[in-house]
């Protein structure tokens, strides 16, 4: 029998609630029903299918199989030393059917010799990196090479008489924040090498961030070319999306996906892989999952909002003065499965 649903939680506006209209449609037509339609009735979103209300919310909850979204061309990503890569890593260690291509199309990208060769790399070897690099600049370019450099060298002085000097420069970022980990009852040489670890910690991560840059632009359209070659059709249909081949193999960006997936600071894949964690994999985290669901298909109400950033999908809720309660809102309170939807599931409207 069929069913037809208003989804009242789906308007027209904001972008993200269009959006998520349309990817509330593909999903259950790619996945459960093939012949389900949908369509707008009076700026609310109604869906014809084999599923009921209550089968709709078990398929989300219980059957729904995301995309592999990924951008590993992408600096924020979850492929690089200094990500959060608790999503990641999340999805990797499911043991779950429904995360069988997420997990494969991960492992697959992270045994790459690209990605792999940049991942914890001693402070010594990113400094001579730099360096090379500033050797063949001049100027204010070569300036801000070499600025991070002299402050790290700088401050290495100070950290070599509290560590063994020969091991300093072959310590990556992470070995050296381990280092300035103080135990519960620290000694006050301990807390003096903590100090000193941090202050060389404060260009050392300027110093990073300089090769990841230098790394993603010296191949970034390679390792674009990489993702489509190799990856699961599922993941090349997110690619697809987000960034366009032309015939003379340039790249274009289509504006409803940001810059190649991420838009600014906010990488959308990583958000999305942040936010599935949640809702999916460690559900005892957020208590109000199905909640979270009714209130973004059916409006329903709910106390479990979050505060994250959804970034142009919704403006309204970026956060600034005049953007919610008290004067001025960090950021709004927005339902994790909108963002979900959204992130996920948009590509039905690339070019």
């Amino acid at each position: 029998m069929r069913c037809r649903l208003a989804l009242t939680g789906c308007s027209p506006e904001p972008l993200a609630s269009y959006l998520k209209s349309l990817a509330l449609l593909r999903l259950v037509s790619e996945q459960k029903d093939s012949a389900a339609r949908g369509w707008w009735e009076r700026d609310v979103f109604h869906i014809e299918s084999d599923l009921d209300q209550v089968g709709l919310l078990r398929f989300f909850l219980e059957e729904y199989s995301p995309t592999p979204i990924v951008a590993p061309w992408n600096g924020g990503s979850g492929f690089y030393e200094g990500n959060d890569i608790t999503g990641r890593e999340a999805i990797r260690a499911s043991k779950s059917e429904r995360f069988r291509h997420y997990r494969d199309t991960i492992n697959e990208i992270l045994s790459w010799p690209m990605i792999s060769a940049t991942a914890g790399l001693p402070l010594g070897k990113m400094i001579d990196i730099v360096q090379q690099e500033a050797a063949n600049a001049t100027g204010q370019k070569q300036h801000k090479l070499l600025e991070p450099v002299t402050q790290a060298l700088d401050r290495f002085v100070l950290v070599s008489n509290l560590l063994s000097p020969q091991d300093l420069p072959t310590l990556s970022i992470s070995e050296l924040e381990e280092q300035a980990t103080l135990p519960k009852r620290a000694s006050q040489a301990e807390k003096d090498r903590s100090r000193a670890i941090k202050q060389l910690l404060q260009p050392a991560k300027k110093i990073r961030t300089i090769v990841k840059h230098l790394s993603r632009s010296a191949g970034k359209d390679e390792l674009v070319r990489y993702c489509r070659n190799r990856l699961h059709d599922r993941a090349v249909d997110w690619i697809d999306a987000a960034v366009i081949i032309l015939e003379n193999n340039e790249f274009v960006c289509p504006p409803l996906l940001g810059t190649a997936g991420n838009e600014g600071n906010l990488d959308y894949t990583n958000t999305f892989m942040l936010h599935l964690t949640t809702l999916l994999l460690m559900p005892e985290s957020n208590a109000n999952v199905e909640n979270l669901l009714r209130q973004a298909l059916f409006g329903e109400p709910t106390d479990s909002l979050v505060r994250t950033a959804v970034g142009q999908y919704d403006p309204s809720r970026a956060g600034g003065y005049n953007q919610g309660y008290g004067i001025e809102t960090e950021k709004a309170a927005v339902n994790p499965e909108t963002v979900v939807k959204i992130l996920g599931h948009v590509y039905p409207l690339r070019a």
